[in-house]
């Protein structure tokens, strides 16, 4: 947070003499960058609760860098080019809420990881400020995806009293898994070969596997009733929101 509050403001402060500088907007072109980005996984059934009130179940979260290469062609006002990008790295899941003993918890979810991710888009732009860029942009996301196992945890307590129980079981997966990339932004130009880009990204992935499992856990303790259910079927979706901020380099 700290860093992209400081790159914003760079941004701000820089964009009066972005302007005078030269805005050619064709060309070639590589950035480097970091993206906080959030991964939920969509399954058939998954869902934890405490005494009848849903866990918002943790997701893969974290600073995730990556590279980008591009070429893009001004029409007048408009750009219209292409972009492929890398993720740098892959994210892990697994049990992160820390539901244990002498506590009201449940969560469920798999063992896995997903990345390195790449996206292959189109994007589109318009410059309205002549060296500031609004942009979209569409394509294909590719990622390998790997789970071993799902798991299920519960716990209750009430007074001295307290129950646990934990499922788990394999639940295999190794797909290169394909889906869709949307993204929006802005980018300013600082100079002639530099210019700054803050964008969001919401990418979906389909995971195909054959895999099938359910596993349920449920645990009271005097008043209290924690509970957690997995089960899938087949194929998985995950989906991925990220904020992006990009340092580029103009050929």
């Amino acid at each position: 947070m700290v860093i992209r509050l400081f790159l914003i403001t760079l941004l701000l402060g820089l964009n009066a003499g972005a302007t005078s500088a030269d805005t050619r907007l064709s060309g070639g072109y590589v950035g480097l960058g970091l993206a906080p980005t959030v991964t939920r996984l969509s399954f058939d059934t998954l869902s934890a609760s405490v005494n009848g009130s849903s866990v918002n179940m943790a997701n893969s979260n974290g600073f995730v860098p990556y590279a980008m290469i591009g070429y893009r062609e001004n029409f007048g006002s408009w750009v219209l080019g292409g972009e492929i990008d890398m993720e740098l790295g892959s994210r892990s899941f697994g049990p992160e809420n820390g539901c244990a003993l002498f506590r009201n918890c449940a969560e469920a979810g798999v063992v896995g990881e997903i990345g390195p991710l790449y996206r292959v888009r189109l994007v589109l732009g318009r410059d309205v400020d002549g060296g500031l860029l609004l942009l979209g942009g569409a394509g294909i996301a590719v990622a390998q995806v790997s789970t071993s196992a799902a798991y299920v945890t519960s716990s209750s307590v009430s007074g001295t009293s307290s129950s646990f129980s934990r499922a788990s079981s394999p639940f295999s997966t190794n797909d290169l898994a394909v889906g869709f990339t949307l993204g929006l932004g802005v980018e300013q130009r600082l100079s002639h070969r530099l210019s700054l880009r803050l964008d969001a990204h919401y990418d979906r992935l389909n995971v195909d596997t054959a895999s099938r499992l359910f596993l349920s856990t449920s645990n009271t303790t005097g008043p209290n009733t924690s509970q957690a259910v997995f089960s899938q079927s087949g194929n998985f979706n995950f989906d991925m929101f990220s904020a992006r901020v990009s340092l580029i380099l103009h050929f």
